[in-house]
């Protein structure tokens, strides 16, 4: 019997004990191939097309790079949001772009954001609390 391929996983979250939690779950779990754990989107986008994973797990709301631009409100001036100003869900059309067939989660700690993960173009919505619910549900999708 032939032992399918790891699943190859990004993680994207401002929270480096997210980060830290999952990737050592992913990697106990033996079914995933952490390829990268980012905090920021700017990381991610060059993460993603540099390794091409086959999954990316997104916060919806990361903190941006540079909170003083985003405060100064360079964006609400009608100036280009950078990918350093991007939030998770921003992130979901970038992903997108890269990697069209690969699977994006939005993983938030914020209730009732599901339609708007949807609308992100998201392929799935899992609220924060059990980590490993969180990879049993993307080895499920992943069929």
């Amino acid at each position: 019997m032939e032992v399918p391929a790891p699943i190859r996983i990004v993680f994207l979250d401002d929270d480096p004990d997210t980060l830290s939690t999952l990737s050592l779950l992913a990697d106990l779990d033996g079914g995933f191939e952490v390829l990268g754990a980012v905090s920021n989107v700017a990381e991610l986008a060059a993460l993603a097309r540099s390794v091409m994973p086959d999954v990316v797990v997104v916060d919806h709301r990361v903190a941006p790079v540079d909170i003083d631009r985003t405060m100064r409100g360079h964006h609400a001036r009608g100036e280009p949001r950078s990918l350093d100003d991007m939030s998770g869900l921003e992130a979901v059309a970038l992903l997108r772009s890269i990697r069209p067939d690969g699977l994006i989660v939005v993983y938030t700690g914020l209730p009732g954001l599901a339609t708007s993960a949807a609308n992100a173009g998201a392929d799935l919505y899992v609220e924060k609390g059990d980590p490993a619910a969180l990879l049993a549900t993307i080895k499920e999708h992943r069929g």
